[in-house]
């Protein structure tokens, strides 16, 4: 039950740090946001400590089961909804940006940039650990905790994977037609060339290219 007490301070931070990051910088690098995250992010060692001073138990039912205070699921959701309320309104503010200036087409460039992810993660640890402290399943509620860890982690991984994924694509040449169809974080890397600025002959080479030379 060690491991789990660490576990259940380590990720929780990684996770935040992972949502802060980006809640960072889609609002213009706010040092005000990072400063407020990061002061939300830092009690989250005091779950290892109540953990660690609570032994841990055989039962028939449960086999293995931690004998914690009875407030210490609401110790858990405190610390962790201040921080979700942050990254909650962070997001919004986002979303509704977006709409305004894409309308109907925002929810696809969320999806994209990987906002739809990061809350998609904010909702989903809110409600696992609001089910825990409201003992939903009983003795079983602490299973809450290990839910939100595996689906929460999963989510990340795959986010990573897609950023992973958009990189090595910004790395070759591209060819638009116009400025308006490149997506904000393909810029980033990428060599871009505008179709009425190339030849038949210049464009059929840039695409033979690629499809030699994939990584270049």
């Amino acid at each position: 039950m060690w491991a789990v007490g660490v576990g259940l301070a380590v990720s929780p931070m990684c996770v935040s740090a992972v949502l802060l990051q980006k809640a960072y910088v889609v609002h213009g690098r706010s040092r005000l946001l990072l400063a407020i995250g990061i002061a939300l992010i830092l009690p989250q060692p005091v779950i290892t400590y109540y953990l660690w001073l609570h032994p841990t138990v055989m039962d028939h039912t449960t086999a293995c089961t931690t004998v914690y205070p009875q407030f210490f699921p609401w110790l858990k959701f405190g610390l962790d909804a201040p921080i979700n309320v942050v990254f909650s309104v962070a997001f919004l503010i986002v979303v509704y940006r977006q709409y305004r200036l894409f309308g109907s087409g925002a929810w696809a460039r969320l999806v994209r940039n990987g906002i739809q992810t990061m809350g998609f993660i904010v909702l989903f640890n809110f409600v696992c650990m609001f089910a825990a402290a409201t003992e939903v399943l009983g003795l079983f509620s602490q299973m809450f905790f290990v839910m939100d860890w595996a689906v929460t982690s999963l989510l990340l991984v795959h986010h990573c994977s897609n950023l992973r994924s958009k990189t090595s694509l910004s790395n070759s040449p591209h060819v638009y037609k116009d400025a308006y169809n490149r997506a904000p974080e393909e810029t980033i890397g990428g060599t871009y060339l505008s179709v009425h600025g190339l030849t038949t002959d210049q464009t059929a080479y840039d695409m033979e290219s690629r499809h030699h030379f994939p990584n270049q």
